[in-house]
């Protein structure tokens, strides 16, 4: 990320501002979409997130990744709307109707016949506590501990969370891979 464009942005400018969202836009677009299910809540975590940027900038010290110090704030903004918003609340705890519904590993080469955008669908359908630990921990790079601090949770509840998560992951790959089996795609 160039210095000079952050210079800018540190005093106020709004053409380096515009263009730093517009440089940022797509990656963080996508991470908002990873934690919230609809478009629109996306754009406004995003918005929200960049208004949090703008306003922090002066913070950031040019020590370490730009774009990480930009992704972190996003995600900390994804994860307030998340706990600010009912209906994302809905299902604080777990579902474990799915635990063992499907037995064995999902290697590699069963994933790797997905696309982005059918394990970014597939991810869409966890519930959304499950969905924010999947995302923090396997995606972000979160550790369990980082986790139970943003979200309020202990990290056992983190870990169960998580595993809930693979074990439905699991269960939506093999179905799919079922479906696709059966047209013989």
């Amino acid at each position: 990320m160039n210095e000079q464009l952050i210079d800018l942005c540190r005093n106020n400018d709004r053409k380096a501002q515009k263009r730093l969202y517009e440089y940022f836009f797509g990656k963080m677009y996508a991470v908002c979409l990873r934690y919230v299910k609809q478009e629109d809540d996306a754009l406004e975590v995003l918005n929200a997130g960049f208004f949090k940027v703008f306003k922090n900038i002066a913070q950031f010290k040019n020590q370490g990744s730009f774009e990480g110090w930009v992704k972190r704030i996003v995600i900390n903004t994804a994860l307030d709307f998340i706990k600010e918003h009912k209906n994302y609340n809905q299902n604080i705890y777990p579902n474990t109707e799915y635990l063992d519904i499907y037995n064995g590993s999902t290697d590699n080469s069963v994933i790797s016949k997905f696309n982005m955008q059918e394990l970014t669908a597939m991810i869409n359908q966890l519930p959304p506590m499950a969905k924010a630990v999947f995302n923090m921990y396997a995606i972000d790079g979160y550790s369990h501990k980082e986790i139970s601090d943003q979200l309020n949770i202990s990290e056992v509840t983190s870990r169960t969370y998580l595993h809930a998560a693979r074990q439905k992951l699991k269960m939506l790959i093999k179905k799919k891979d079922k479906v696709e089996a059966s047209y013989g795609q």
